[in-house]
């Protein structure tokens, strides 16, 4: 199994108990489960950071918006933005209500086809346009 650093996501031995990287106290991790996954989106694993995100719009974490658009612009500046990340933080930030304009914003701005037809896709689950 793999162990990451709650904090600054090196990967560590399992007996680690601090960070040699950036001296976080594994044993004093007391983030709530929803900041530990706002913290898991810039996890360094691709299908985590996109689990992360999918399991803050179930939880219907109200103040993850702002970390999830703010995520999804910082995604948009990569030479090749990873689109399935995107999509789960762009329909996260919909599902919990993040300002329309801000998030249409976004739509916009990722030019690829694949990105805004995955968004559009699902209907029944992202109402909202």
């Amino acid at each position: 199994m793999t162990y990451f650093c709650p904090a600054c996501w090196k990967i560590l031995p399992a007996s680690i108990k601090i960070c040699p990287f950036c001296g976080c106290d594994m044993a004093a991790e007391t983030r709530s489960y929803p900041q530990r996954l706002i913290g898991a989106l810039h996890h360094p694993v691709p299908e985590t950071r996109e689990l992360a995100a999918e399991i803050l719009g179930e939880l219907q974490y109200r103040p993850a918006i702002a970390p999830l658009l703010a995520r999804a612009k910082e995604e948009l500046q990569q030479r090749q933005p990873d689109v399935q990340f995107l999509v789960a933080l762009l329909c996260s930030a919909r599902d919990l209500g993040a300002p329309q304009q801000e998030w249409q914003t976004l739509v916009a701005q990722a030019d690829s086809r694949l990105l805004k037809e995955l968004i559009k896709k699902d209907k029944s689950k992202y109402p909202r346009t």
